[in-house]
């Protein structure tokens, strides 16, 4: 319950909270941080109403475990989220919306992309989750959504804040816009036609005053407290480094921290000195009058009611993103009493209070200094281990994490070099372009071209699971399976546990026609992936053409795993049916045409049931559907012309049969069906 008096500063009703987070949002390219170029009239109007925090930081410059810092007030280390890649947030955790929905809030969150969809643990404690990229949608990969403008985040929140409520709400409406590629939707493209960030951060600051507008409308905007900030900024060239994720620069580190609450925080206030992100769940918690938890963070509400100077405290951050995916040494640095200290194979020292840009490093001239910081940046390195479990690599994640640029896609087990990352950051760069133009090739189905690319970064030193996963991918799909097997086993070296990359490599060595080698694949990918239900049924199906009598128990295992997959349900229907358990065979038809009514091998299966049971009109019906999704396919023309021909219809046979010779010459049965079609005779059955 919200039971702090009035006169300590609280609402006697509980207030709404509304929270927005711009995806990579440099603060110094917001009107209100004194950037004149900036488009940014909804942040600058909640400056002019609110608070802004002039030197906010973030604890690592990634979207996943930065938005995990912001709602569990804890650093990544603690809460266990060190990379875009990695498993989900703990249930135990807990978060601002798991606090907020015990108080009584009604929570709904609306995503704009993936890292932070389902699979990031982040929708704990809302009761509305708006997200069509966490559990995975219908359709290839290469349809699978990825992202979604700020526009359609912000209809989905507006529709939500419509509907009557007697609870107050807690909504956060995460907008990726400002992510690179950068590129905004008119009108906006073509006013930015030479800034194309500052244009996607306009239309992110446009869509936010839609839902300062409906506050405004509604009256609820006293009543409501507003929360904008981001995960991270940009690089934008600074350093060399153009995006984000591999060092540790105030350019990804520092971004705008706004709050706006008429009549409880002072119009136009600042608030100076350092403010973390795990500071922000503590500092609402209080502004709310709710419970404090325990986080690594501190409350600063006295200071955004009052206005003033934060104290003096230390701000941790990291970036492993280079030693998990390249083998490059990792990142960390300490931001304390206007000074930042990196640790790296060459270390750094920089005044930021004088020196915003870190243009200077200070380490020779101010070595006590920099040993001071070091010695306390250890505290933390001690209570930071590097992630020990290699996190499953699923394919949504894989195809869903390189579709928005996070390229490295695995945790490296390979050779690591330790190198310093700026010292790899020109390679870097380079081979971060090859790959996002190689990606988009591939999603464009251009496999010549992205075979080029994904090839030419291959043969670098900076290699990573995506680049030989994806290579492998495009050079199976363009059937050149025995080049794809070996970067496919590179792709297993790099992350072992990667049951996306077992699957490609089976299948390489089924479509070379090496089953024992596409057994043992399937093997060694279940040893790692064992409940993987695409390794199981691919193993499945192995067994089932070598003729091991083990393969009914593995299909029913595949089964069990996904009973969704109409593959398995077919091989099952055909097993069953080879062993004249009629029934089985045919529920397991029926449930292969209804889970995948688009499925040829389906019909087909369905077909031949229905055929051994002796219901050939039925079965006649069921292939006739195969034949229109698959024209060619060889099962279904051979025994649809062998019902003809039973049937005394030797004219309707005949073509249906010229047409399997002329696509499967050697189809066994095939020129005895046209022999016995153009006699006028049926075949033996």
């Amino acid at each position: 319950m919200l039971g702090i008096l009035l006169s300590l500063g609280v609402a006697a009703s509980p207030p709404d909270v509304l929270l927005v987070t711009i995806d990579t949002l440099r603060a110094d390219h917001v009107g209100a941080y004194g950037y004149a170029a900036a488009e940014t009239p909804a942040l600058d109007g909640l400056a002019r109403a609110g608070v802004r925090a002039e030197d906010a930081v973030v604890q690592v410059p990634q979207t996943r475990p930065s938005h995990a810092s912001l709602f569990t007030g804890r650093n990544p280390f603690e809460h266990g989220l060190r990379d875009n890649f990695s498993p989900p947030l703990a249930p135990s955790v807990p978060t601002l919306a798991t606090l907020l929905r015990r108080a009584g809030y009604d929570t709904a969150a609306f995503i704009g992309a993936y890292p932070v969809a389902r699979p990031s643990g982040l929708d704990q404690g809302f009761s509305t989750f708006d997200d069509p990229f966490g559990a995975g949608e219908a359709g290839t990969s290469r349809e699978a959504r990825s992202e979604r403008r700020a526009g359609e985040v912000v209809d989905r929140a507006l529709a939500w804040l419509a509907k009557p409520r007697r609870s107050p709400f807690f909504l956060w409406a995460h907008l990726y816009d400002p992510h690179a590629p950068y590129e905004p939707p008119a009108p906006f493209r073509e006013r930015f036609a030479r800034r194309p960030y500052d244009g996607e951060v306009a239309y992110a600051d446009s869509q936010v005053a839609r839902l300062l507008a409906w506050l405004d409308r509604s009256g609820r905007r006293t009543d409501t407290l507003v929360v904008v900030t981001s995960d991270h900024g940009e690089g934008l060239g600074d350093h060399g480094e153009s995006e984000h994720m591999l060092l540790v620069y105030d350019s990804t580190l520092r971004v705008p921290l706004l709050m706006s609450w008429p009549g409880r925080l002072p119009a136009g206030g600042r608030v100076s000195g350092q403010f973390r992100s795990v500071d922000l769940l503590p500092t609402l918690l209080d502004l709310l009058g709710l419970p404090e938890t325990p986080t690594s963070g501190v409350s600063r509400a006295a200071v955004w009611r009052a206005g003033g100077h934060i104290p003096d405290n230390e701000s941790y951050a990291e970036s492993l993103y280079g030693s998990l995916h390249y083998g490059y040494a990792p990142l960390r640095a300490l931001r304390a009493e206007g000074w930042k200290y990196v640790e790296a194979p060459r270390p750094e020292l920089y005044r930021v209070a004088e020196d915003p840009g870190e243009t200077k490093n200070l380490l020779a001239s101010s070595a006590p200094t920099a040993t001071r910081l070091r010695t306390r940046l250890a505290t933390y390195d001690a209570k930071s281990p590097a992630p020990s479990v290699t996190p499953a690599v699923s394919k949504d994640a894989a195809e869903r994490l390189a579709a928005l640029g996070y390229v490295g896609g695995g945790i490296s087990s390979g050779p690591r070099s330790g190198a310093d990352p700026k010292d790899k950051l020109a390679e870097f760069e380079a081979n971060q372009r090859d790959m996002r133009e190689a990606l988009r090739l591939y999603r464009a189905s251009d496999l010549a071209g992205a075979i080029r690319l994904f090839s030419r970064v291959s043969r670098s030193e900076t290699t990573s699971f995506n680049v030989e996963y994806y290579l492998g991918r495009s050079l199976l799909e363009t059937r050149r399976a025995a080049e794809a097997a070996p970067h496919l086993e590179k792709a297993v070296e790099l992350a072992p546990t990667a049951a996306v990359a077992w699957v490609s490599l089976t299948r390489a060595y089924v479509d070379q026609g090496q089953l024992p080698a596409a057994r043992k694949a399937a093997d060694r990918g279940l040893v790692q992936a064992p409940d993987n239900p695409e390794l199981l049924a691919m193993r499945a199906r192995i067994l089932l053409q070598q003729g091991d009598p083990a393969a009914r128990a593995a299909l029913e295992q595949a089964r069990t795993r996904d009973p969704r997959d109409a593959r398995v349900r077919v091989d099952l229907a055909n097993l069953y049916r080879g062993a004249g358990d009629l029934p089985h065979a045919r529920a397991e038809a029926d449930e292969a045409v209804r889970l995948d009514p688009k499925s040829a091998d389906a019909h087909v299966a369905r077909g031949l049931v229905l055929g051994a049971l002796g219901r050939e009109p039925e079965a006649a019906e069921s292939l006739r559907a195969a034949l229109r999704l698959q024209p060619d396919d060889a099962d279904a023309l051979f025994y649809l012309a062998a019902i003809e021909l039973r049937a005394g219809r030797p004219a309707t046979a005949l073509p249906l049969l010229e047409r399997l010779v002329r696509k499967a010459p050697d189809y066994p049965g095939a020129k005895d069906a046209l022999a016995a079609a153009r006699g006028g005779a049926a075949p033996g059955r």
